[in-house]
């Protein structure tokens, strides 16, 4: 039997609970992905880069009013300076779309924090401190510049007014 006082005195205090365990999302070395989604992620990406820069190009070609045939269409693709600008352009949104489809598997469909499930952490530094790095960056790049200057190509040659060895002008050095 219990002695009364000691039952007045447990009384006072509340009774036990289970401690609430925290639910701890997905880290950098758990990730919520897998290797199929990460390869999924891969083949899209590599299927971005080849189809929307096409999609970029389909309006122009349709555009020119003559009748081409599909090789004379890919030497097209390959040597109008339009073409290859659009082709090039297109490059951006295919990336864009990359990115967002690596995001929603990142996140698991906005379950999760991105930067957290990556473990992106500023690590102490300021906001300066990426202006620093960047400013850094510009000034190797202009180094490596000054001693490895731009080649000479025929997309460089047609758009500097000169014209390449295909488009009938002269090189000047």
């Amino acid at each position: 039997m219990e002695n009364p006082s000691q039952t007045d005195f447990y009384s006072q205090f509340p009774l036990p609970v289970e401690p609430d365990v925290p639910v701890v999302g997905p880290t950098p070395n758990d990730p919520p992905w897998g290797i199929p989604s990460a390869v999924g992620v891969w083949f899209a990406s590599v299927l971005f880069i080849v189809f929307v820069p096409v999609i970029f190009l389909l309006p122009y070609l349709a555009s020119r009013t003559m009748e081409m045939g599909s090789e004379e269409m890919v030497e097209f693709a390959k040597n109008d300076p339009t073409a290859i600008f659009l082709q090039i352009i297109a490059v951006i949104p295919a990336h864009i779309l990359t990115i967002l489809l690596a995001w929603l598997v990142v996140t698991s469909g906005r379950k999760y924090r991105f930067r957290e499930t990556l473990g992106w952490r500023r690590g102490g530094l300021a906001w300066w401190h990426y202006g620093v790095i960047l400013a850094s960056f510009l000034l190797v790049a202009a180094v490596v510049s000054n001693y490895f200057p731009e080649q000479e190509n025929d997309l460089i040659a047609c758009h500097d007014g000169r014209g390449g060895a295909d488009h009938g002008g002269h090189d000047h050095l």
